[in-house]
C-alpha cells in the first residue's frame, strides 16, 4: 500500500517538472542576455531618424549684419563724425550695443581694430538686438575751421609788384577776415596787412569776390609787400591767418608756406 502511494506521487512531480518546462525559456537560448530591438522588415531600410540642429538665440551669440549697400561706419552716429570704416556689400560684422534713436549700430570695424557706428538704412539683422546694450547718441562735434593756401602769381600795375595767394576753405565754418604777414627772403622786406574781403586783382582793379569765404569757396589773399620789379626768382615766407569774424575775431587759423616766383 506505501510503495503505490509512492509511486504515484513521484510520477505526478514529474508531470509537473515537464508542464513548467514548456513555460520557460526555450531550448538553446541564454536566459542571462539582454533584449534586441525588433529588425527591420526584410528586403526594407530602417526608417531613418531626423537631425536636430540648434540656432543660437542673442543670448548665445552676437547678432550679425549686412547692408545691401556700401555703408561708412564712423566714430559716432551721424555723416558729422569721422570716418574709420566700411561695411561693403557681402561683408558681414558683429552688432554690439545700438543707439536710443534705433537708427545706429554699433559694430566691430570691418576695416581695422575697434568699434564703429552704420546708419541701419540698408542693415539686414541676423539675430535679436533688443537684448543688446543702448547708448545715448554722442553730441554732434563742433564743426572744424580749415583751409589751404599756395602762391597764385604776382601782379603788376604801373610800376608796383604784389604777391596773390589762392587760399580754399576746407573746413566748416565761414571766414570772415584775414591777416599776411609777407617776407621776402631774397630782399629782407617784409609787410603785415589785414583784410576782411579776399580780392582777385588783375593789373590795376581788383574784383572783390565776396566778403566772407564760405565752405568750399576759392578766393584771393593779397600781399601788402609791394615791389618796384618783378620778383622772379625770389623766395618768400607767408604766414597767413584767417579768422571767422571781421576784425581777426572769432575762430582763427595759421597755415604757414614758402614758396619762389618762377
Amino acid at each position: 500500500m506505501f510503495k503505490g502511494k509512492t509511486l504515484i506521487g513521484f510520477i505526478m512531480f514529474v508531470l509537473i517538472l515537464s508542464a513548467c518546462s514548456l513555460q520557460g525559456t526555450p531550448a538553446g537560448t541564454d536566459a542571462t542576455a539582454p533584449p534586441v530591438d525588433d529588425p527591420a522588415p526584410p528586403d526594407m531600410d530602417p526608417t531613418p531618424t531626423a537631425t536636430l540642429t540648434l540656432i543660437p538665440t542673442g543670448t548665445d551669440a552676437a547678432p550679425i549684419v549686412s547692408v545691401s549697400m556700401d555703408t561708412n561706419c564712423r566714430n559716432g552716429q551721424g555723416a558729422a563724425f569721422d570716418y574709420i570704416g566700411a561695411l561693403m556689400v557681402g561683408e558681414t560684422a558683429e552688432v554690439l550695443a545700438r543707439d536710443t534713436s534705433g537708427h545706429y549700430l554699433y559694430i566691430r570695424n570691418p576695416d581695422g581694430d575697434g568699434y564703429c557706428w552704420i546708419w541701419d538704412e540698408y542693415a539686414t539683422i541676423l539675430g535679436d538686438i533688443l537684448p543688446l546694450p543702448v547708448y545715448t547718441p554722442m553730441p554732434t562735434p563742433t564743426p572744424a575751421p580749415e583751409f589751404s593756401v599756395v602762391y597764385k602769381n604776382f601782379e603788376q600795375c604801373i610800376d608796383l609788384y604784389w604777391i596773390e595767394l589762392t587760399v580754399v576753405n576746407t573746413g566748416a565754418l565761414t571766414w570772415e577776415s584775414y591777416q599776411l604777414y609777407t617776407e621776402n627772403t631774397s630782399l629782407n622786406t617784409h609787410d603785415t596787412t589785414d583784410e576782411y574781403r579776399f580780392a582777385d586783382c588783375e593789373a590795376c582793379g581788383c574784383e572783390y569776390v565776396d566778403e566772407a569765404l564760405t565752405p568750399g569757396e576759392t578766393g584771393t589773399v593779397l600781399s601788402g609787400l609791394f615791389l618796384h620789379h618783378p620778383p622772379h626768382g625770389e623766395s618768400f615766407y607767408a604766414e597767413l591767418m584767417l579768422c571767422t569774424q571781421d576784425g581777426l575775431g572769432g575762430k582763427c587759423l595759421t597755415h604757414v608756406l614758402t614758396f619762389t616766383v618762377p
